[in-house]
C-alpha cells in the first residue's frame, strides 16, 4: 500500500501544472471578418506578405488559428494566392487581381 502512495505522489508531483489549458474561452474576442479586413489590408498596402508575419503580431493562439482561418476563407473566395516552396516553409500571400 504505501508503494502504490509513494507512486501516486511521484505522478501528481510530476504533472505540468504551469502549462494549464485555459478554463474560459472568450468567443468573441477574435473574428474572422475582423481578420479578413485586417490581410486585406496589409495585401493592399504591400503585393507579397508572409504569413509568418501575420502570425508573429497574434496575442495567443486562438488568435493565430483565427488568422488561418481567415486566410483560408480568403483562398476559398479567390481573394488571394498563396505559395509554400515545401512542407513547413513559410506561406506567401499574395492578392488575386483581376
Amino acid at each position: 500500500y504505501a508503494m502504490f502512495n509513494n507512486l501516486i505522489e511521484i505522478y501528481n508531483n510530476k504533472q505540468n501544472r504551469a502549462n494549464v489549458i485555459q478554463k474560459r474561452i472568450f468567443v468573441d474576442k477574435y473574428k474572422i471578418e475582423d481578420k479578413l479586413d485586417f490581410i486585406m489590408d496589409k495585401i493592399t498596402h504591400e503585393q507579397v506578405n508572409s504569413f509568418k508575419e501575420l502570425v508573429e503580431k497574434c496575442e495567443c493562439k486562438m488568435e493565430c488559428i483565427v488568422t488561418f482561418l481567415a486566410l483560408l476563407e480568403m483562398i476559398k473566395q479567390r481573394m488571394v494566392k498563396v505559395y509554400q516552396s515545401e512542407n513547413f516553409a513559410n506561406i506567401l500571400i499574395e492578392r488575386r487581381v483581376e
